[in-house]
Formats: structure tokens, sequence, C-alpha cells
């Protein structure tokens, strides 16, 4: 019906583990989209974080394949976008997260967020309290080594400070770049973005 449509449009169907269909990529051909895509990103907006500022620009945390789209024409990527997204939707899940476009950085960039979350409730409220105590809007290398450290939290500091100035200033990160680690992983629980996409695809082709 209307509604089977809709998500078709929104949601295309991915091949199950293991399957393939017509026009999807192999999983050479997937590993090599992403490595492109990747490669494409990083030499436009030098850090993971960046790029996910960039496809993520509703702010939801994951990308829908109609956004996705929107984006990669944003950034002037004209190639076959529907084959990359069931290249970079590893999990088939209908959306497109910071997971899959890195998972170590997902890992870290989680890891800091949940550090921040029981400290301090958020990342935003974490940056008044630890991470900008000068006023200046920016949070240097060297206090954000800090500013983790206070919370106890081991992971790797300089990477997590590199990959979120996505300005690349001397300054540091950004209020407006930090902030957005209270956004990056909120949809990954919601139930809604689970598809059986085998019944998906037999609703929408009959």
């Amino acid at each position: 019906g209307v509604a089977a449509a809709r998500i078709a449009k929104d949601h295309p169907p991915s091949p199950a583990a293991g399957a393939s269909v017509a026009g999807s990529p192999t999983a050479d051909e997937a590993a090599r989209l992403r490595r492109q895509f990747n490669q494409t990103l990083l030499s436009r907006y030098h850090t993971v974080a960046g790029a996910w500022r960039e496809l993520d620009a509703r702010g939801n945390g994951r990308v829908a394949f109609v956004d996705f789209c929107r984006a990669c024409r944003n950034m002037g990527y004209e190639r076959d976008t529907r084959q990359l997204w069931e290249a970079m939707d590893r999990n088939c899940d209908g959306f497109v997260s910071l997971e899959d476009l890195d998972a170590g950085a997902a890992e870290l960039m989680l890891s800091l967020r949940e550090a921040l979350s029981k400290a301090h409730g958020s990342a935003e409220a974490a940056w008044a309290k630890k991470f900008c105590l000068n006023g200046q809007g920016r949070c240097s290398a060297e206090a954000f080594a800090r500013a983790c450290r206070s919370l106890g939290w081991e992971g790797d500091a300089a990477a997590a400070h590199a990959a979120l100035n996505v300005d690349r200033a001397s300054a540091g990160v950004s209020f407006r770049d930090f902030v957005l680690l209270d956004q990056w992983f909120k949809g990954a629980s919601t139930p809604e973005g689970r598809w059986d996409y085998a019944s998906l695809r037999a609703t929408t082709s009959a």
C-alpha cells in the first residue's frame, strides 16, 4: 500500500546476510565502495566527525536513504548511491550510522559520550563544567585530556580531540561539535530502526 511504498522509498531493502539481489554489490565491491567513500569524505572534511556532521544533517544519530542520497549530492558524490547505500548499511537496519561509517571512531565517541553522561548527564552539561573553563568557546587538546582524566575515562583523549576538532582550529574543539556527542548515538536503540527486509520485499513486490 501507500505506507509500504513510502517505507520502501525511505528505507530500500538491503540483502540479508549472505544473500544477493540483482544490482547489489558483492562483499568485495561493498568493501571497495566503503573505502572510496571514506577516502572522499576524509579528503573533504578531514575527520570522521566532520564527515558525519554533514551526513547526519538532521542530527538524528542515523541517516535514512533519502537523506543519505541528498547528502551525497550536496557533497558532489555522484556515484551509484543505491549500491553505496547497501554497502554502508552493513547490518541491514535501514539506516547508516556513525558505526557503519567508521566502527573504531564510533566506539571511541560512544565510550566518551557514556562517560560524560554518567558524570554530568550530557555532553552539553560537561562542556561548561569541565571542558571550557576559560569561557572562550573552545577546548584545547591539553584541557580536553585533563577533563577526560577527571571523568575517569580511559579512552584515547588525543584521538577523540583530533576527531572532534572538525575545523582543525589551533584553539581546539568547539562547543558546536562537542555537543554533537549528545545526538550521534540516540538512534541506535530506537526499535523502529529495525526492518524485516524479507517481508518488506515481499510486500513491495506484490
